[in-house]
C-alpha cells in the first residue's frame, strides 16, 4: 500500500504526519541493532542501555512508532570481541543478521546502536529498508555544526 506512494508527496512533511493525513493505518516499527554486548534478556541490555534508548528516541518520535531493541543471540559478549579484528567481525555480522530478520520481520527501518557502524554498508546493500546508525549520525550532525569534532573514547587498560 505505501510502496506505492510517491516519494514527492512527503516533501516538507514527517512520514508520521503523511500517513495521518491520509488516513494510512500504518504504525512504524524501527528496530534498534546492537552486537553481542550482552545476552539477549541480560539485565543490563534489558534494564540499563533498551530503557535509556527507548527514553531518548521517546524525545523525538512520533507517538504512533514502535522501538523494538534487538541484541544478538550469539557472538562474543562483553568488550573483549573489541579487541580482536577476527571476533569484531564475527559479532558485526551478528548486526547484518538482525537487520535481515528486522525485514522479514516487517519493519520499517534499522538503527545501528554500536557506535562503530558495524557492517553499515554491507547491511544498507542487502536489505530494501532505510538503514541508519548512531555513529554516522553524530558524524553527519558534528559536521553541520563545525568544521572538526572529536571522538572521546575509553579504553580500558589494567
Amino acid at each position: 500500500m505505501l510502496e506505492d506512494v510517491p516519494l514527492e508527496l512527503f516533501a516538507g512533511k514527517r512520514f508520521g504526519e503523511y500517513i495521518k493525513e491520509k488516513e494510512v493505518e500504518h504504525k512504524v516499527k524501527i528496530m534498534l541493532g546492537n552486537v553481542a554486548i550482552a545476552p539477549e534478556n541480560d539485565d543490563f541490555a534489558c534494564n540499563v542501555l533498551t530503557r535509556k534508548w527507548k527514553k531518548n528516541f521517546d524525545l523525538v518520535k512520533d507517538p504512533d512508532t514502535e522501538i523494538v531493541c534487538r541484541f544478538s543471540d550469539w557472538g562474543i559478549v562483553g568488550m573483549e570481541g573489541f579487541f580482536y579484528p577476527a571476533i569484531d567481525t564475527l559479532n558485526a555480522q551478528s548486526v547484518l543478521q538482525q537487520a535481515i530478520r528486522a525485514e522479514k520481520d516487517g519493519f520499517d527501518a534499522v538503527m545501528i546502536t554500536c557506535f562503530g557502524d558495524p557492517m553499515l554498508d554491507q547491511i544498507r546493500s542487502l536489505v530494501n529498508i532505510p538503514v541508519t546508525s548512531i555513529g554516522e549520525t553524530s558524524y553527519h550532525m558534528a559536521t553541520m555544526m563545525g568544521k572538526k569534532f572529536v571522538l572521546k573514547s575509553m579504553v580500558l587498560t589494567t
